[in-house]
C-alpha cells in the first residue's frame, strides 16, 4: 500500500489518486488529529477516520508531497514541533528501508543551490552567482554590471507572511549588513522549465514578453482557462545532459528551470527544485505528465515483507 504524506487540500495528490494511483493511504499533516497512530521501535500503525489502516507490515512505497505546506489547527509551537518530528521520523523509517520514492522535503538542506550550480556547470552554462555577507567577493563575481538579480535560497515566508520573488537590484543600493543571493541576469524571451520523472524529460516554455517583473511565479495564472506553458523540444544533447545531471544529483524527479539564450542558442541553467510543482504544466492532461508520474510511482512497487532491516550479526557480550 502507498503511504502518501501530504495535506488535505493538495490537488496534485488528489489527481494522482483519482487517475489510478492505488491502493493509497493518505496521511494529511493538517488533519493529524483525525488519525490514530502507534509508533514503537518494533513497528507502527496508522488508522484514518474511515477505519482504513496502514502498518509497517503493509506499506510498500512512501511518497512525501508538501505535507508541511498545510498547517494543523493547533498554534502551540511545542505541540506542532512534536507532530512534525513524528511525521519526519515516519518518513525516515521508510527511507532507511528503501521504500521512499521522490525527494525528501529537506533535500535542499543536504545539497544546496550553490552546490547544484557547480554540478550543473558540467552540462550547461550557469550565470555568475554569489551568496555574500558584507558584500564580500562581489568584485570577483564577474558581474557585467551593478544591476543583478536578487533571489532567496529558501522558500520561507517573511514574518508578515510575504514571499520574496526574484527581482533586479542595484548592488550599490543593497545593505551589506544583510545576506544577499545575487545572480547575473540572463536576457531572453523564453522561460524554460523541465519536469523530470524517472528518466523522462517533459520540457515547456513560457513567453516572457507579457511579464511585468522577472519572476513568472509572481504572475502565474493558476486557472484551467489559460495555457501559459507550451511544449518545448529539447535537443538530444540537452535531454542526455539532464539525465546525466539527474544521476549526479542522485534524483529521479523534480523540476529544472532554465532561460533560453537565443543569441547563443543554448539553455542557461538557473535552478533545480527537488519538490517543485508540475501539475500546472498539464492541467488538461494532454502531455502525459500525470500518467508518467503514476507509472513512475508504480514502478518496482515492493512486496510486503521487504521492509525489515537487514539482520546484523551481534558481537557476543564481553
Amino acid at each position: 500500500m502507498f503511504l502518501v504524506i501530504t495535506g488535505s487540500r493538495d490537488g496534485t495528490v488528489s489527481q494522482l489518486i483519482e487517475n489510478g494511483l492505488s491502493p493509497v493511504f493518505r496521511l494529511n499533516f493538517d488533519l493529524y488529529q483525525d488519525y490514530s497512530l502507534a509508533f514503537t521501535p518494533s513497528g507502527w500503525s496508522i488508522t484514518d477516520p474511515s477505519g482504513r489502516k496502514i502498518t509497517s507490515e503493509t506499506v510498500t512505497i512512501c511518497f512525501w508531497w508538501k505535507a508541511f505546506s498545510y498547517k494543523p489547527a493547533t498554534t502551540d509551537k511545542l505541540l506542532l514541533s512534536e507532530i512534525k518530528y513524528t511525521f519526519k521520523e515516519l518518513y525516515s523509517w521508510c527511507k532507511i528501508r528503501n521504500l521512499c520514492k521522490g525527494n525528501a522535503p529537506w533535500w535542499h538542506n543536504e545539497c544546496g543551490k550553490i552546490n547544484i550550480l557547480k554540478i550543473a556547470s558540467k552540462y550547461f552554462s550557469v550565470p555568475s552567482t554569489i551568496v555574500t555577507w558584507d558584500h564580500c567577493g562581489i568584485k570577483d563575481a564577474n558581474f557585467s554590471s551593478n544591476l543583478v538579480v536578487a533571489k532567496t535560497l529558501d522558500t520561507v515566508l517573511s514574518s508578515e507572511g510575504k514571499a520574496i520573488f526574484a527581482q533586479t537590484v542595484d548592488i550599490k543600493k543593497t545593505d551589506p549588513r544583510h545576506q544577499w543571493f545575487f545572480q547575473e541576469e540572463v536576457k531572453g524571451k523564453w522561460d524554460i522549465t523541465v519536469y523530470f520523472i524517472g528518466k523522462r524529460c517533459f520540457a515547456f516554455k513560457r513567453d516572457r514578453s507579457n511579464l511585468c517583473g522577472l519572476d513568472w511565479r509572481a504572475e502565474q495564472d493558476l486557472t484551467d482557462e489559460n495555457e501559459e506553458w507550451i511544449p518545448f523540444n529539447l535537443t538530444n544533447r540537452d535531454n542526455t545532459s539532464l539525465i546525466h545531471l539527474s544521476e549526479d544529483l542522485k534524483i529521479e524527479s523534480g523540476r529544472y528551470d532554465f532561460m533560453l539564450d537565443e543569441a547563443k542558442d543554448e539553455l542557461v541553467f538557473l535552478e533545480y527544485n527537488a519538490n517543485g510543482q508540475w501539475l500546472f504544466l498539464d492541467y488538461r492532461k494532454k502531455h502525459g505528465l500525470l500518467d508518467a508520474t503514476i507509472d513512475w510511482l508504480n514502478y518496482s512497487t515492493l512486496p510486503p515483507g521487504i521492509n525489515e532491516l537487514p539482520d546484523r550479526k551481534r558481537k557476543p557480550a564481553q
